[in-house]
């Protein structure tokens, strides 16, 4: 009897089938996404610009510009071209209008003082050059920045002074344009003549500023060469397109 109860024990034993094991579905990597590609849509554009003065030029490299900004401007030129404006406009006053003759003589004053100044000032820029010890390869390609400084103080220098004598010019010509009035009839030639000289200078007038041709950056400022009068400089802008 206990034979037979162990093989029925090892034969129920055999017939067991085991339970079913959980198995464990390993989870799909996360997809990412690609980035989508940053499209460069700046440009350049450069401009080059003609300066009486380091101080004509109104922006560095760095600057932000907007579309008709104002990035240089020939102060010296300007005055100049006004002083002769302002003249010709006293030629259109209404023929018998009293109008006080200035002293020749006080203006006259002003003008060999400030001629003065202008000569000191660019004796001054002279001397610079002639004593420097860098050959114009150097000024194009090394820093200087200490020399450039102080060049560009010289140079700043003249500037006011070469401002201050057409103001006094433009004093004597305002002068001599109202002792002329005086002795002259009003006549429409003239007149007209004088209308389109006014004209033609406020056009020249208009087209000193040199203005941005769009909104952006100023990338680099390159002073490409200078002499005793005037400065040449190229500026590169930076262009944003609009996406």
């Amino acid at each position: 009897m206990i034979k037979r109860s162990v093989v029925l024990i090892l034969l129920v034993g055999c017939t067991v089938k085991p339970q079913a094991s959980t198995s464990f579905t390993k989870p799909a990597a996360a997809v990412q996404a690609s980035p989508v590609a940053q499209v460069d849509k700046s440009r350049t554009f450069k401009l080059k610009l003609t300066l009486d003065s380091p101080a004509d030029l109104l922006v560095k490299q760095g600057d932000p510009v907007q579309k008709g900004q104002v990035i240089s401007d020939r102060r010296a030129v300007r005055q100049q071209l006004e002083n002769q404006r302002k003249a010709l406009f006293v030629k259109l006053q209404p023929p018998g209008s009293k109008v006080t003759t200035p002293s020749y003589g006080a203006e006259q004053a002003k003008i060999q003082a400030a001629r003065i100044k202008v000569k000191q000032a660019q004796q001054a820029i002279q001397e610079f050059w002639h004593h420097s010890p860098y050959t114009e390869k150097a000024w194009r390609e090394l820093p200087l920045t200490a020399e450039r400084q102080a060049l560009q103080t010289l140079q700043a220098n003249r500037t006011e002074a070469q401002l201050g004598l057409q103001l006094a010019e433009g004093e004597l010509l305002s002068a001599q344009a109202k002792a002329q009035h005086n002795d002259e009839q009003a006549d429409p030639v003239v007149q007209a003549q004088v209308k389109a000289q006014i004209q033609e200078l406020e056009d020249k007038i208009a087209r000193l500023p040199v203005r941005s041709p769009n909104t952006g950056t100023v990338k680099k400022v390159k002073w490409l060469g200078q002499t005793d009068q005037t400065l040449q400089v190229e500026v590169t802008l930076a262009i944003q397109d609009s996406l």
